[in-house]
């Protein structure tokens, strides 16, 4: 933990990731440092607590303490847009390894329905922080919407999103489900 101090690189957060394992007694404190990434108020600490999440479920998802996904739920809902995109990114890969209860996957299609409206393109004031990330985030969701309805998740948050992504403007948005295969 030391080196985090020194270091100060939000992306060095997934390098203790490798001591999971080795060191369990440090779980706890691991986890405490990812939770502080993602509630962080610059977005490359969000990027790199939600890279580590993901680095932690392809190194073993029995070991992620479960209130990490709590935590990603109550950062989508918090609307922070700092590092959302990243945040939307590493709950599809929880999805995907099948770490949400049901409750949360109900509660995420809730999300994703509130963020259809939310991320409308004529909501977003052009001047705005959202403006420089609102693509991104859409297409997060898109993705996410995917991965909930491949996982039998589906609700009316993933099925808007999947019905809004082939006739959006950007097309980024438009093409991430094929992205993604390549």
């Amino acid at each position: 933990m030391a080196f985090l101090d020194e270091v100060r690189d939000p992306m060095a957060l997934k390098a203790l990731i490798c001591f999971v394992d080795m060191l369990p007694e440090r779980r706890t404190e691991i986890a405490e440092r990812l939770r502080q990434g993602l509630f962080a108020d610059k977005a490359e600490y969000v990027q790199g607590a939600a890279q580590a999440l993901i680095a932690w479920i392809k190194l073993s998802t029995r070991t992620i303490p479960a209130i990490m996904a709590e935590r990603l739920l109550i950062a989508v809902e918090a609307r922070q847009w700092t590092g959302l995109y990243a945040v939307l990114q590493a709950l599809r890969a929880f999805v995907v390894a099948g770490l949400l209860s049901g409750d949360q996957l109900d509660r995420l299609n809730g999300l994703l329905n509130e963020l259809v409206e939310e991320t409308s393109y004529v909501r977003i004031d052009p001047a705005s922080i959202e403006a420089g990330v609102v693509s991104v985030v859409r297409l997060q969701c898109v993705r996410l919407a995917r991965a909930l309805v491949d996982a039998g998740a589906g609700g009316l948050g993933a099925d808007s999103w999947l019905a809004l992504a082939p006739k959006d403007p950007l097309p980024e948005v438009r093409h991430a489900l094929e992205e993604e295969e390549n």
